[in-house]
């Protein structure tokens, strides 16, 4: 019976992580509780293969969707016409008096490196941080000398799928500025800068929902420790409670 139970346990722990996108889609289904073992049952030398394929392969994609908005969505901007001599906008930001390095009479398309990049980083930086200190030195330092540790890190590894597809639903959304820019520059600058917010939220929210659920159903604080509240409290003073406050900032 309890080779049964535990087969189950395992069963559900690898449906959980099954694919990239079948972690995404389980870590916000707080309707549905955590299955038992998560942190416990992938013990075999396949799981942590796997789950070290998984995390590199996500550590790429998450690298190329950073750049894509550093170096390309949040450096492009259009200069309008004579209606709006004067004013250009960015693809991610409010519209600004002038274009950096461009001349005065240039209308249309044009490129300014790093000219939306504090905005950018307040969607970059905060999450991959939260997530390396989580990752890279919360959970292993808990469970360092716990019978578990290896299958505890295999898990944790799965997790960051979970921000590969946050970035591809913020690049996704950032790329449909340019048609916004086309249909109206100025018309559709309130707009497109509330679906920047919408992105921004998506930034912190899910891996905020994914390790508030991830710690609380840590019971006995085998992974994260007896401070385990106190340091999701941090968690979220620093990974959202200020990249929140510092995004208001920009609404001046």
């Amino acid at each position: 019976m309890l080779n049964g139970l535990r087969c189950c346990r395992l069963t559900a722990v690898r449906d959980f992580v099954r694919t990239p996108f079948s972690v995404r889609r389980n870590v916000v289904k707080v309707w549905r509780p955590v299955p038992t073992g998560i942190w416990s049952e992938l013990g075999t030398s396949a799981d942590r293969d796997l789950s070290i394929r998984r995390e590199r392969t996500a550590a790429v994609g998450v690298a190329i969707l950073v750049l894509i908005l550093i170096v390309g969505l949040g450096s492009v901007g259009f200069r309008a016409d004579q209606r709006d001599t004067g004013r250009s906008f960015p693809l991610i930001g409010k519209s600004l008096v002038d274009v950096p390095g461009s001349s005065p009479t240039t209308v249309g398309w044009y490129y300014a490196p790093g000219q939306s990049l504090i905005l950018v980083l307040w969607v970059v930086v905060p999450p991959l941080l939260g997530w390396a200190i989580v990752r890279g030195l919360w959970i292993p330092l808990v469970v360092r000398n716990h019978p578990s540790r290896g299958s505890s890190i295999a898990f944790a590894r799965h997790l960051l799928s979970v921000y590969l597809f946050v970035y591809v639903m913020i690049v996704v959304g950032a790329a449909l500025m340019p048609a916004l820019i086309l249909v109206s520059p100025a018309g559709t600058e309130f707009f497109r800068w509330c679906l920047w917010c919408f992105l921004f939220g998506e930034s912190f929210f899910v891996p905020a929902v994914m390790w508030g659920r991830f710690i609380i159903a840590d019971r006995d604080g085998s992974v994260f420790g007896q401070y385990r509240y106190g340091g999701l409290a941090f968690y979220l003073l620093l990974f959202v409670v200020i990249p929140i406050l510092g995004m208001v900032q920009q609404l001046d």
